[in-house]
């Protein structure tokens, strides 16, 4: 049995997700910012 409820545990699964999409973009921005800077045909394709 899990000893807590639902009106504990989804609160803070949601807060924690709400941290790790944070982080995540966070990264996704560095990654997408370096490839600009770097490689920027990649971002910026010719069409």
């Amino acid at each position: 049995a899990f000893p807590y409820g639902v009106s504990i545990t989804v609160p803070i699964m949601a807060g924690w997700h709400a941290v790790l999409g944070v982080i995540e973009g966070t990264i996704t921005a560095l990654t997408v910012a370096y490839l600009r800077k770097r490689v920027p045909h990649i971002i910026f394709a010719e069409r």
